[in-house]
């Protein structure tokens, strides 16, 4: 589950700075990842790739998963 955001992140930034959809991964989510480069700065998409990875490592951890997930889900209305 982690690993498909975390990849959507990846292509958001990777197309708000080339602007080349060659270089997605998803290029089934095109029309999602063009319209997310143009809300999220940089900034924001660090942020929401530091949330996440920071919950995927509590989970990891065996950190109970639903109020992970509550934590996740509001932290990232933050952002």
């Amino acid at each position: 589950m982690f690993d498909i955001i975390i990849s959507l992140i990846r292509d958001i930034s990777v197309f708000k700075n080339t602007l080349k959809e060659t270089h997605c991964l998803n290029i089934d989510k095109i029309d999602l990842i063009r319209n997310l480069s143009e809300v999220l700065s940089n900034e924001k998409l660090n942020r929401l790739l530091e949330i996440i990875l920071n919950t995927k490592g509590n989970i990891d951890k065996n950190a109970n998963f639903q109020m992970a997930i509550t934590s996740l889900l509001l932290s990232m209305q933050e952002v």
